[in-house]
């Protein structure tokens, strides 16, 4: 059963490695750019938003929504 959660700390070398199957979609100079955006949503500095998908234990699939303070909008990206 796959189940749907926000993202911990522990997720992450997970989630860079899903990204990593998708290179054109996730280059590594993007995929760079996530660990602070990461530190940032874990210490609630952030609007942004990280979920990712479960499966016994193992994370299969992760969605963000990055928020656009400029534009006061999110952008989506999901693999």
């Amino acid at each position: 059963m796959i189940t749907i959660r926000t993202i911990h700390e522990q997720d992450t070398e997970a989630v860079k490695s899903i990204m990593r199957q998708y290179e054109l979609q996730f280059p590594e100079f993007v995929i760079n750019y996530y660990p602070d955006r990461w530190d940032n949503y874990f210490n609630g500095s952030s609007s942004s938003e990280y979920w990712v998908a479960v499966c016994d234990d193992e994370v299969v699939g992760h969605v963000g929504y990055l928020f656009n303070n400029e534009l006061n909008l999110y952008d989506g990206l999901s693999s």
